[in-house]
């Protein structure tokens, strides 16, 4: 019997594993570089720290009206590991991003977020509108 208990336990955590353990970089070990505004995406730029088993596959995003705001929270998942979120991260293409390389760097990852809420802003203001959630 409690093989049994124990096999569907294990079989539970492997369906909800990931959406469950989701884990989010801390906004210490994360920065926003850039936010351009292209049609009804918003491009965003950022960096995390370098690891070995570690990536970002993605970000999970809310707009508030209130403050005409983004909020995001930025994924960090173990490289073999496939996740749910809301926008697809990648690391930035040297040769398609080779302005972006220069400027940052290494370990740079480029998100298009689908603008369908009412961020009404600048694009020199943008990136005072996006805040990093970790929680």
């Amino acid at each position: 019997m409690k093989s049994i208990i124990t096999i569907s336990l294990i079989f539970i955590s492997t369906l909800v594993g990931c959406f469950h353990s989701a884990q989010y970089y801390p906004n210490t070990k994360v920065k926003i570089l850039e936010v351009k505004k292209i049609n009804n995406q918003l491009i965003i730029y950022y960096s995390t720290l370098p690891e070995t088993i570690y990536y970002s596959p993605g970000i999970n995003y809310q707009y508030t009206e209130i403050k005409d705001s983004l909020y995001i929270k930025i994924l960090r998942e173990k490289i073999n590991k496939q996740c749910k979120y809301m926008a697809k991260s990648n690391i930035i293409d040297i040769k398609k991003d080779s302005l972006i390389f220069k400027k940052y760097g290494s370990n740079v990852y480029k998100v298009n977020v689908p603008n369908n809420f009412s961020l009404n802003i600048e694009e020199s203001n943008l990136i005072k509108k996006i805040y990093l959630l970790d929680k």
